[in-house]
């Protein structure tokens, strides 16, 4: 072999392992522009169709939910074999009750509505558009509460809304939690459903964007569930110089993450199909 083309190759060896080597550490710098795939494109192209029809798919200025109060409560349902069940004083399933879990349950895949145990709807155009909270004791949660406004909301806040909190679900499952540490001494990141096992994404989020940074009126569990949403509901960014970017590109380090976007943008097709 001639000696330029020796070199060039050694060169090009030595690049790619670089790369992978950088790309298998959780602090890794991140890279220039987002990986970008066949299943990624494929959601660009969808986002693109979408957004001909209903505009926007992402409402920015929805942020994090905060707890309904009381008096926004309109109905709570159990939530048994992907079916809502009366509770209280209901006796049947409100037909407003059934449409709105049906949009959930026709977005997200099996395994994200089969761990929301309760359903809430709310009324009152102050209400949360979406709120999710976990049940049981902190560390043994047992499920999830998810609520959502009923009456009439934009297309785009209402799925914002709905991506956002099954975020939640995705993020703080559950099996991202380590039953060994205690929650007082917790190495990663503490949640009131305990401590985070080192390899969970928020932990890693966390360490990326937040350790060692001054205190925020949003945390980090909320920016990384407002991160996934924008991740999900707009086009990957093409250049990566702000912060907003340099998360959203992070999750595009996930292949699962960019199989369930794509996933998840079919399906709002079949919500809104006209």
């Amino acid at each position: 072999m001639r000696p330029g083309l020796l070199l060039l190759t050694l060169s090009v060896m030595l690049g790619l392992v670089g790369w992978w080597w950088a790309g298998t550490q959780p602090n890794a710098p991140l890279p220039s522009v987002p990986v970008t795939s066949d299943l990624t494109d494929r959601g660009d192209l969808l986002i693109d169709r979408l957004q001909t029809r209903l505009g926007p798919l992402l409402d920015a200025r929805l942020g994090p939910a905060r707890a309904p109060n009381g008096d926004e409560v309109g109905a709570n349902y159990a939530v048994a074999g992907g079916e809502l069940r009366p509770l209280g004083a209901e006796d049947r399933v409100a037909p407003e009750s059934a449409a709105l879990w049906n949009n959930f349950t026709t977005l997200f895949p099996t395994r994200l509505s089969s761990s929301v145990e309760q359903f809430t709807l709310l009324r009152g155009e102050g209400a949360p558009v979406a709120w999710t909270n976990p049940l049981g004791t902190p560390g043994r949660a047992t499920g999830w509460n998810l609520a959502l406004r009923g009456g009439e909301v934009p297309p785009a806040t209402r799925l914002t809304g709905l991506v956002r909190e099954a975020g939640r679900l995705i993020f703080e499952d559950q099996a991202q939690f380590d039953s060994l540490s205690a929650s007082a001494n917790c190495p990663t990141y503490r949640l009131s459903g305990g401590c985070l096992r080192p390899d969970a994404l928020l932990t890693r989020f966390y360490q990326t964007f937040w350790a060692g940074r001054p205190a925020d009126a949003l945390s980090p569990e909320d920016d990384l569930a407002q991160t996934w949403a924008a991740f999900v509901l707009t086009p990957r960014p093409r250049t990566v110089d702000t912060l907003a970017a340099q998360k959203i590109a992070f999750l595009y380090r996930s292949p699962e993450l960019v199989r369930l976007r794509l996933e998840i943008l079919r399906k709002v097709g079949t919500l809104y199909p006209n």
